[in-house]
């Protein structure tokens, strides 16, 4: 259909509608799907769709993920050498003027099967919430 429309700001040809202003630009990311750390895979709802997760919690499982190496052996060195290699991972997160996530606790034991299992307690500066990893 031919015609002319009006718009906020003046005419427009064949009535195009106005452009909306107020909504959200489109490269916002709103919710992140949930990943299960055992077996690295999206965990999925009853219906078939994604469960949300946490886009803090979401970027701190993938820093560690990619990020992180399991040593050869288990010694007090390679804990304590895994420890430093999480803190330098998340470091994206955890310095500059505004800090994502606190580190309030993070341990690092032997898991008594196949490697160290770092245990990490942190706080989302962004929602205030306390959230733990392993």
């Amino acid at each position: 259909m031919i015609g002319f429309g009006s718009t906020p700001f003046g005419g427009a040809p064949f009535g195009a509608p106005a452009l909306d202003v107020s909504a959200p630009p489109v490269n916002r990311l709103t919710s992140s799907r949930g990943i299960d750390g055992m077996s690295r895979k999206y965990v999925i709802n009853d219906e078939g769709g994604f469960v949300a997760m946490d886009d803090v919690a979401q970027r701190v499982m993938l820093l560690l993920a990619f990020g992180v190496t399991q040593p050869a052996t288990i010694t007090p060195e390679s804990k304590a050498a895994l420890a430093t290699q999480i803190r330098a991972a998340l470091a994206v997160l955890t310095v500059g003027r505004e800090p994502t996530i606190k580190i309030l606790t993070l341990d690092v034991v032997d898991d008594g099967r196949d490697g160290l299992n770092p245990r990490l307690s942190y706080r989302n500066l962004l929602t205030g919430t306390l959230q733990t990893t392993s």
